[in-house]
């Protein structure tokens, strides 16, 4: 039985973090304890590279380590980031990380959905013309170089930071009592193997996030329990994707005018919900979020309840997706019923509210 689980990453800094939803659901011990650390390269070390910042248009992040790094390294240089600088983020949750150092614009953050880089290509086809720069950890491949030159884009990759083993210290060593260890990436295999040469594996579950980190520990010689992106479960942390918004009118249609659906309400949201049977490849759910111009005369009203709605919707739809049956899609649209403006946190207990109510009603 899993008991104690080891997370080879830093303790969130929100309580919002899924993890500890799922530490008090399932009654385990997390421990937070990066295999890595990442440290920052000097700006003589990045001026050795011949990259200039500003010779770019677009930036490419595929980490929240990258961005800070980014604009930290910035900053030291005394180089001011133009406003029209665009950036194609791995995932939406990377891309919300930005707002960190520069104001969030829908025109200039661009995401993908899975976290994989061949996700966001596409997206950056369409912006052929944008010189692309790659902050990048100095552990890394030509892979990512490899495919944006078959798509014959301009870019260039540029180091700045690095990824080193954060050793274990003897009294951790003696105490290595964990149930299962969850990995992120083939320099936390590499670190388990340097810290721990005649690690033996046993009954220890090994969970991994992303495809070369899997390959990583099967090719330490682990056995892999768990692999981690899937199909239900793009992400660690819970995203919102394309996949998962309803744009088909002929599904709106359905959830309103067939007379199969079912609402439940708690002001100033009410929810209507309708279960179909789920198409291959389809999300568990698909959502509407409307709020009526007669709610809200201004778009930047509407547009801020939605991101609102949006945002709890995302923490908390793993109470909906677990009480889905496989072979079915839910239908859900969110209706904004009030006329004023609630606090993200009135709305996201509001939201959760009704989440349950639908989980229990399924």
């Amino acid at each position: 039985m899993i008991k104690k689980i080891l997370v080879s990453q830093p303790k969130p800094s929100s309580e919002k973090s899924p993890y500890f939803d799922i530490a008090n659901r399932f009654g385990v011990e997390l421990v937070f304890r990066p295999f890595i650390k990442v440290e920052a390269i000097t700006s003589k070390e990045f001026r050795a590279q011949k990259v200039s910042i500003l010779d770019y248009t677009a930036i490419v992040f595929t980490s929240r380590h990258a961005i800070d790094h980014f604009f930290n390294m910035a900053k030291e240089l005394r180089v001011t980031i133009p406003e029209d600088m665009k950036y194609f983020c791995v995932t939406e949750t990377i891309a919300l990380y930005i707002q960190k150092y520069v104001q969030y614009r829908k025109r200039k953050v661009f995401f993908g959905e899975t976290g994989r880089v061949d996700d966001l290509v596409p997206t950056m086809v369409k912006h052929k013309t944008e010189k692309y720069l790659v902050p990048m950890s100095d552990v890394h491949n030509d892979s990512l170089a490899n495919l944006l030159d078959s798509k014959k884009l301009i870019h260039k990759e540029c180091v700045m930071y690095k990824t080193v083993s954060n050793d274990f210290s003897e009294e951790e060593v003696k105490n290595f009592d964990y149930d299962m260890l969850i990995f992120f990436s083939p320099a936390g295999i590499e670190s388990l193997t340097k810290n721990f040469p005649n690690f033996k594996q046993r009954d220890i579950a090994i969970a991994t996030f992303g495809p070369t980190t899997a390959k990583a520990a099967k090719e330490a010689g682990l056995r892999l329990d768990i692999e981690a992106p899937s199909e239900k479960y793009p992400s660690v942390a819970p995203t919102f994707s394309k996949k998962e918004r309803i744009v088909s009118s002929k599904l709106m249609e359905t959830l309103f005018e067939k007379g199969d659906s079912q609402a439940v309400t708690a002001f100033p949201l009410k929810v209507v919900y309708l279960p179909i049977d789920r198409p291959q490849g389809g999300a568990p759910a698909q959502v509407l979020i409307s709020v009526p111009k007669k709610r809200f005369k201004h778009a930047v009203d509407r547009n801020r309840v939605k991101r609102q709605v949006r945002e709890a919707y995302r923490q908390h739809k793993g109470v909906l997706y677990d009480s889905i049956a496989a072979d079915k899609q839910l239908l859900v649209a969110f209706i904004w019923l009030s006329d004023k403006h609630y606090l993200s946190a009135e709305v996201e207990r509001r939201v959760s509210k009704l989440l349950q109510k639908i989980a229990q009603q399924l």
